[in-house]
């Protein structure tokens, strides 16, 4: 009795870890997303860390030549006609378990862990932030826009509790912060990279990540 006690014991512990593994956000000190092998970035730059999910890297952590921060977050599943859109002037909170990601010395992303589960099919993506959204590139394969935010939201198949998004930014009085989102999408993944200034200081250009990310050789 006492070895069948131990055995099923033993079972539900390997289970139990099994399942964190894979189900939650573990950070790790490394480069993960491996940003030069996705695009034609050329520049220098230092990895701030990373999070896997089991042992996919879902999320990475950049600072770029000193002055810029990057955040790439990776999603699978993602339909070939996906839709992104586009909404301004309105965030809305949204109840649910979520994991707080420190993006940046400036502001911290909250996320639902499940956004990045196998069987998770992503179909269409609604951002909205409370401040102009400028579109700058809109094909099949990279969406990017310049926005000035002090919060954002990103609502994958209008699911309340699929979202990725930010509490309002409090950083010595910053009131908005300058960003560029690229939207990158490669087979049946994509690719979301944010680039804001070291610090919340500055401006971003329209194109600066872009240019980062896909420079003229």
């Amino acid at each position: 009795m006492k070895i069948y006690f131990l055995i099923t014991f033993f079972i539900l512990f390997a289970s139990c870890q099994q399942f964190k593994s894979e189900e939650d956000l573990n950070y790790f000190q490394f480069e993960g997303i491996k940003i030069k092998e996705l695009t034609n970035f050329n520049k220098s730059y230092v990895s701030k860390g990373s999070y896997k999910r089991g042992n996919d890297t879902v999320i990475s952590m950049f600072e770029i030549e000193s002055k810029y921060s990057l955040l790439v977050i990776k999603l699978k599943n993602v339909s070939k006609d996906y839709t992104l859109n586009y909404h301004s002037n309105v965030v809305s909170s949204s109840p649910g378990f979520f994991s707080v990601i420190v993006a940046s010395e400036v502001y911290d992303v909250t996320l639902s862990p499940s956004i990045f589960k196998n069987d998770f099919k992503i179909n269409n993506i609604d951002f909205t932030s409370e401040n102009q959204i400028s579109s700058e590139i809109n094909n099949d394969t990279i969406k990017s826009f310049s926005l000035n935010f002090n919060e954002f939201k990103l609502k994958i198949n209008d699911q309340d509790d699929k979202i990725v998004t930010t509490d309002r930014i409090e950083y010595y009085g910053l009131e908005n912060l300058s960003a560029n989102f690229l939207f990158y999408k490669i087979d049946d993944e994509i690719y979301l990279f944010i680039m804001t200034p070291n610090k919340g200081k500055g401006t971003l250009e329209n194109d600066t990540l872009y240019n980062y990310l896909f420079p003229i050789t």
